[in-house]
């Protein structure tokens, strides 16, 4: 998270090498070793430069490096009871083909990230601390924000195309929600989603005034 901010300082003084920050935050945690990866692609999708070309291939080999320390806790890794369930479940298809198109590994994997993406893009993940209907991932459900600020994050995505530096802060969303997503368990690490929140939040706040 202090990684995104000081990234954040960098980009609102238009520094060319704003994303040097943003490249190590894999080596510090290899959980979060794709969210440089898609940052970086994403910044030169929208704004291409040949110094975000050099950065992108910088974390793409940085995520080669310490790619077996990531994907052993991603849901990529291998589960045993998943592929088992699937299997039984096979037998309960009329036919392979239907059991096969309902009943297979992409969707034991696909199943995992949109459990997490839906998990995470839950409000009550950030100000209820998961209640009144807790999430179907395990987490420590911590609070992120005080409950009633849910109303300027609320005014803040509504005057979002006001905000300052709204590219950045949809990029740095993107790519976390997408890094996060693939994990097996996010718990404490979707705290790298309190910044970009909180900017929206402060926008909310600058309208009420």
């Amino acid at each position: 998270a202090l990684l995104l901010i000081i990234t954040y300082l960098l980009y609102s003084k238009n520094n060319k090498y704003y994303l040097v920050p943003i490249i190590f935050t894999g080596v510090i945690e290899p959980k979060l070793l794709v969210l440089p990866v898609i940052f970086c692609f994403t910044e030169m999708i929208i704004n291409y430069k040949k110094e975000t070309l050099s950065f992108l291939i910088i974390a793409l080999a940085i995520f080669i490096w310490q790619f077996s320390a990531w994907k052993g806790q991603t849901v990529f890794n291998k589960d045993y009871e998943g592929e088992q369930l699937i299997i039984r479940n096979i037998h309960l298809y009329p036919n392979i083909p239907l059991a096969r198109l309902f009943q297979n590994k992409p969707k034991l994997y696909l199943g995992k990230i949109t459990d997490n993406f839906f998990s995470l893009t839950d409000l009550n993940n950030y100000f209820f601390a998961g209640h009144p209907a807790p999430t179907t991932i395990s987490t420590q459900e911590l609070y992120k924000f005080y409950w009633p600020l849910i109303i300027f994050l609320v005014l803040g995505i509504y005057h979002f195309k006001n905000i300052e530096n709204k590219n950045f802060i949809l990029v740095s969303i993107f790519s976390s929600l997408i890094a996060l997503s693939v994990l097996n368990n996010f718990d404490r690490n979707d705290f790298i989603l309190w910044f970009p929140i909180s900017l929206i939040i402060t926008n909310g706040i600058k309208k009420i005034f």
